[in-house]
């Protein structure tokens, strides 16, 4: 006999051959479980309290939301950085908000091992979850959808979604209810959460400082990170404050306790091998395997580019540095970037212009060790002239008269961005002159010598604006060893005058004064007029500071006529201007005032507001120091209004400070008041320590005036 069921068949089917009476058919009672099936959390969780806060604040505002609208929070962030710890330490200190439940479901969107789990074997293991035996699933998946949302309908519960890879795995697990809650968590940002679904999203960062040295005495004992604060330090700094790599770290620690930090630092401070420390010996606590899940689905020019910025780029990089590190018109450029900031493993931290964490610029630099060294040359010239040319292009916008000097033609392949005006050039150096630095290092190490001592020489009237005389010396060293390497004495001799001028303002006379003295040699070998009038001007500021005014004069003096014999007219009214203060410096003031004032006039016929601000600058020091108070304060007042309107905002303080120094002299208290005042808002502003000098005059004049009304 056969017998076969016809259909699909509910329940129970009983076959026999021969049926005699009746059958009954008695099921135990199912036993109600609330399922509470989050992981257990990390007993050594730190940190995070605003984050937290934020899922706090999206569960209370439910009641808000729309009808069939459910709250979702997105955590998303990059690859070992806390993002499941944090939903899973949340989940269980508010597991009592969930009184019908807290389910959870490994998605696996970035498993190395696995496939991502589908949509539909996720609903099966939710309906299990929820009480509904595998008979009573429904065939299709359209119904099984439509179950699991009836069966939460009613219900307030927590749903955790870890490791998505796609708002598409995501949205069949969406209830249609505004009483429960859903945590999804994705190195991946899904801002299709956000457009179709309202998600509030929580990008994590890495952690603070206090909350690194927290998570790494959570694991070590407070006392043992407390008794060496400077080792500590250094490994929060080796670790990038990522998450993962601190509580690796203090596993090994941990693993030996008769070893100092000191000791598991020094292992870490070498970068090449910082990675393979990372390295618990398991899948999951392996820094360089979890970055490369992120990266596994990079397309080609992704990768290339990633792998680019790793090896080659400075702290950060623009879109157009990027374009031209991978060869790409700028559109193309920005799609890969795009990619990259989608999957975490890059930071736009400002529009167009990304950052990697330390970490995984270590990783990338790794990757990039199997590419061809035609494609690394190539993408390094790229750079490095990105950054020559628009170096050249923005100093001749911050100083016209200065001479610029000659580059090879752009290529087709470089970008530059567009700018024509001064605050164009001053904002673009802002944001590049640590790139730029960083690619004048870079041209080094890779023996372009001839683009690292351009970089230096194009970079130096920026840093010079902005008072970072370290950062001069730093790249004119560099400049000066490249030339000596090219066998380039003009390219020497610039960079040693820079270098000199440089070390004058840090102080250092006698190494200063033996480089100006190399450079007149050379000039006069090459019989280079402009070298040695430039040098002569070097040298006549430097015995000034140094307080040798002979010889100050005497330089100042030597450098007139070779300005006037080059024709520069510009150069002409500074050399005036310099041989004007040396000559106040001697003693001869009815001169200084003529030179300073001819040297005025032909500032301002050339329209040169730079020039302007300096011998306004003299004339306010030299009316100063021979009782004209109130041509001093003239010439202040314009000086400042120059300097505001340049951008040139220390030397703007400056001349506030003077200001106030000079109404204070004619005992105009409220005017000095204010000049001091706004002088030190632009000091502490800029961050300068010279802004307590100010202040403490300040205070002088409060105390002054505070002990004259009491009496």
């Amino acid at each position: 006999m056969r017998n076969e069921a016809g259909g699909t068949v509910l329940g129970h089917l009983v076959q026999v051959g021969t049926l005699h009476g009746d059958i009954a058919i008695r099921e135990s009672p199912r036993v109600q479980v609330v399922p509470r099936q989050v992981p257990p959390a990390n007993p050594r969780f730190t940190g995070r309290a605003n984050e937290q806060e934020a899922m706090s604040g999206v569960w209370a505002g439910r009641e808000a939301r729309l009808g069939g609208t459910p709250a979702i929070v997105a955590i998303d962030g990059m690859a070992g950085i806390g993002k499941t710890s944090l939903a899973v330490h949340w989940a269980h200190r508010n597991a009592a908000e969930f009184p019908d439940g807290s389910f959870y479901v490994n998605l696996r969107g970035f498993d190395p091992l696995l496939p991502a789990v589908e949509p539909q074997s996720a609903i099966n293991e939710l309906l299990n979850s929820l009480g509904v035996l595998p008979r009573e699933i429904p065939p299709t998946y359209a119904a099984q959808e439509s179950l699991y949302r009836s069966l939460l309908a009613d219900r307030s519960a927590l749903i955790l979604l870890d490791n998505v890879c796609s708002v598409e795995q995501v949205r069949p697990l969406l209830p249609a209810a505004a009483n429960s809650l859903v945590v999804v968590t994705s190195r991946t940002e899904l801002p299709g959460l956000v457009a179709r679904f309202g998600a509030t999203v929580i990008k994590l960062a890495p952690l603070s400082l206090t909350e690194s040295e927290q998570l790494l005495g959570a694991h070590l004992g407070s006392d043992r990170v407390a008794s060496d604060r400077a080792s500590t330090r250094a490994l929060v700094d080796n670790c990038a404050r990522l998450p993962l790599a601190l509580s690796i770290v203090a596993a090994r620690a941990a693993s030996r306790p008769e070893f100092g930090l000191a000791d598991i630092a020094e292992q870490l401070n070498d970068e090449s091998s910082r990675l393979d420390y990372l390295n618990l010996g398991e899948i999951e606590s392996d820094v360089r395997a979890v970055f490369s899940w992120s990266s596994a689905g990079l397309s080609d020019q992704g990768a290339l580019l990633f792998r680019m910025i790793g090896s080659y780029a400075g702290p950060d990089i623009s879109l157009v540095a990027a374009a031209c590190l991978v060869g790409a018109p700028k559109p193309a450029a920005l799609g890969a970037l795009g990619e990259l900031t989608r999957a975490n493993l890059i930071e736009e931290y400002r529009p167009r212009r990304y950052r990697l964490h330390d970490l995984v610029r270590v990783y990338a630099a790794e990757q990039a060790e199997h590419d061809e060294p035609r494609v690394k040359a190539a993408a390094v010239r790229r750079l490095l002239d990105h950054y020559l040319h628009t170096s050249a292009m923005a100093d001749h916008l911050l100083d016209p008269p200065r001479r610029m000097i000659s580059l090879d033609p752009l290529a087709a392949d470089v970008h530059v961005p567009a700018m024509s005006r001064y605050d164009e050039a001053l904002s673009w150096f802002d944001d590049e002159h640590r790139n730029v630095r960083h690619a004048a290092e870079t041209s080094s190490t890779q023996g372009c010598h001839g683009h690292t001592w351009r970089l230096a020489w194009a970079a130096n009237t920026y840093f010079y604006w902005r008072s970072q005389w370290s950062e001069i010396v730093r790249m004119q060293r560099l400049a000066v060893a490249g030339a000596r390497d090219l066998g380039d004495s003009k390219a020497e001799a610039k960079a040693l005058r820079g270098l000199g001028r440089a070390l004058t303002r840090l102080g250092q006379f006698h190494e200063a004064g033996y480089w100006h003295r190399k450079v007149l040699d050379i000039c006069t070998e090459l019989n280079d007029t402009v070298g040695q009038a430039t040098t002569h001007h070097a040298l006549s500021f430097m015995f000034d500071k140094k307080g040798d005014l002979v010889a100050a004069l005497h330089h100042a003096e030597a450098a007139l006529p070779l300005w006037r014999a080059e024709g520069n007219r510009a150069r002409e009214a500074r050399a005036l201007s310099d041989l004007g203060w040396a000559h106040f410096r001697a003693g001869s003031v009815e001169t200084a005032v003529q030179e300073c004032s001819e040297a005025l006039s032909l500032f301002t016929e050339l329209g040169n507001p730079h020039g302007r601000t300096l011998v306004l600058q003299n004339l306010t020091r030299i009316c100063m120091a021979t009782g004209q108070l109130s041509e001093a304060a003239s010439y202040a007042q314009q000086q400042i209004a120059l300097e505001a309107q340049l951008g040139n905002q220390i030397s703007e303080a400056a001349a506030c400070e003077l200001l106030g120094d000079i109404r204070s002299s004619q005992g105009l208290d409220d005017e000095a008041l204010a000049a001091w005042q706004a002088g030190a808002r632009i000091l502490r502003s800029t961050g300068r320590s010279d802004a307590r000098t100010v202040e403490q005059k300040i205070e002088k004049h409060t105390q002054r005036n505070s002990r004259g009304r009491s009496q």
